[in-house]
């Protein structure tokens, strides 16, 4: 609400239904969202993302689970089977992280960065390779609720992390 028609904002979901709860929340806060059903990471073009947000499925789900979820996530109906998608995270529950941090360094401005909300048990940027990407992350904040911790990580370039305009951010 707060960049107004000054940025694009476009949404993305497998599921049929997280796309029209999303379209349906944009319109009921006269925000302009543009909505489409498909994968995150095939989403996104070269050098283009300025902010990405993003709260990646993190149950860890065989991958037999995780394509029966994917099979299913365009069935209108509300079942548990249709909404898996929105929560399988595949084998280790860090397919989608890990595919979306392999993509960042091609995919964001050279001034962008991520907001990641994710499950505090791989908080670890070394288990998805970051530095070896190019980039880093910062732990902004976490909640604990129902047994777990969630972490919101801000993942940008190595290089914009130690410029003077990332350093005032993350002072103020």
């Amino acid at each position: 609400m707060h960049l107004g028609s000054s940025a694009a904002t476009l949404a993305f979901d497998l599921h049929s239904s997280a796309c029209s709860a999303a379209a349906e929340t944009a319109q009921c806060n006269n925000i302009v969202l543009q909505v489409a059903r498909m994968d995150l990471v095939a989403a996104m073009r070269p050098g283009l993302i300025d902010l990405l947000l993003c709260h990646p499925p993190y149950v860890p789900t065989s991958a037999v689970e995780l394509e029966t979820a994917r099979a299913s996530s365009g069935e209108a109906k509300a079942s548990v089977e249709a909404a898996k998608v929105t929560w399988a995270g595949g084998p280790g529950g860090t397919r989608m992280l890990g595919a979306l941090c392999d993509a960042l360094p091609r995919v964001l401005s050279p001034d962008g960065f991520a907001l990641v909300l994710w499950f505090e048990r791989e908080l670890s940027s070394d288990a998805f390779g970051l530095e070896a990407l190019g980039l880093c992350s910062t732990l902004l904040g976490e909640r604990h609720a129902n047994g777990e911790t969630f972490c919101i990580l801000r993942i940008e370039r190595a290089s914009s992390a130690s410029s003077p305009g990332a350093r005032r951010e993350a002072a103020g």
